[in-house]
């Protein structure tokens, strides 16, 4: 795919190699862009890569977009059956990244009753607790809102308990390794989950790791 792309004219294109995009390749990206169209294969698999690097990029700061390839092809294909003016039409009309996480959510959940909204709402949430500024995220949770017919009010709520969920996961993560969480520790979390206010308690009087 890389290849082909590159002959293609697509000089910008990179591969983070199989669908294992990573942190450290994240950062890389951000010394030379601000914004990352992704074009993973049409598969089940390639959506899950799309959606794993929809995570790692937002949360690096980077506008991302993610490319609609026809189901069952890959980039190269299009390239080489196509040419390179079809591929560059997919780019051009590649989907936000709110947008492609609410064509994931409508496919997995039936939408059409209160749980199944709750349920894509809930899916959408952890991502877009990662996004930078709060600018942003509160012009997210406006559009949820429109999308799924639920309460400004009950989402921003509900992104809170996200944001406080994985800055307590943060806090309890090693750097180099992941460790198990206790007991203890999850009792901890489930209290700050229930009230995002006691993160500020909890932080100040003690170190999660020192939990016993």
């Amino acid at each position: 795919d890389f290849v082909i792309l590159h002959q293609g004219g697509f000089k910008h294109a990179v591969s983070p190699l199989g669908t294992s995009l990573t942190k450290e390749q994240a950062l890389l990206l951000r010394r030379y862009t601000e914004e990352v169209i992704l074009a993973f294969d049409a598969d089940a698999a390639g959506e899950k890569a799309a959606l794993r690097g929809i995570d790692l990029l937002v949360e690096e700061g980077f506008r991302v977009r993610v490319a609609r390839l026809p189901s069952g092809v890959d980039p190269d294909e299009v390239v080489c059956a196509s040419g390179a003016d079809s591929m560059r039409r997919y780019l051009d009309t590649a989907l936000s990244m709110f947008d492609f996480l609410v064509e994931c959510a409508r496919k997995r959940f039936n939408c059409g009753d209160p749980e199944g909204r709750i349920s894509a709402v809930q899916f959408m949430l952890p991502t877009i607790a990662k996004a930078p500024g709060s600018m942003r995220k509160a012009e997210y949770v406006r559009m949820l809102s429109q999308c799924f017919d639920i309460d400004e009010q009950a989402l921003r709520s509900e992104l809170a308990k996200a944001e406080t969920y994985r800055v307590v996961a943060d806090t309890i993560r090693p750097k180099n390794r992941v460790k198990a969480v206790n007991g203890a520790e999850r009792v901890v979390c489930a209290l700050v989950l229930d009230d995002p206010r006691r993160a500020e308690a909890f932080s100040c009087s003690c170190a999660l790791e020192d939990i016993q």
